[in-house]
């Protein structure tokens, strides 16, 4: 994962994903770096999503209503979360075509957002066997 969040493989029956977060430091921050390496072999119909924090981090408009900058808000912005990534990812998948369901993983997460700008970028791979 060089230090972003894991990617996620997709069995083909039933959706259920493996977190693939062997890796080591942020890609590129030290030349002499070393990452652990993990083999998966993917079977026919499975898919594979690597994605940036910016989704899992696209937070809920109500994250921001009535905050004050002065209090700790620790745990109360409700952010999309890997567990909701994966789901909207797990849906997607079932049935559609790999363009189809990056338009509607990338629909739904504007969805959870309410149509609120990204405070990141928001980039997803989407791999089938």
């Amino acid at each position: 994962s060089a230090g972003h969040d894991p990617a996620l493989l997709f069995s083909p029956q039933g959706g259920e994903a493996v977190q693939l977060s062997e890796g080591g430091l942020l890609l590129g921050v030290m030349p002499s770096a070393e990452y652990e390496v993990e083999r998966r072999t993917m079977k026919e119909g499975s898919a594979l999503a690597i994605y940036t924090d910016g989704l899992t981090e696209a937070q809920a408009p109500s994250a921001y209503r009535d905050c004050d900058e002065d209090e700790d808000d620790e745990g109360d912005d409700e952010e999309l979360g890997m567990t909701g990534l994966e789901a909207i990812i797990a849906r997607a998948l079932a049935g559609e075509s790999l363009d189809g369901a990056l338009g509607t993983i990338l629909e739904d997460v504007d969805r959870f957002t309410e149509g609120a700008p990204p405070s990141d970028d928001r980039t997803l791979l989407l791999l089938r066997r």
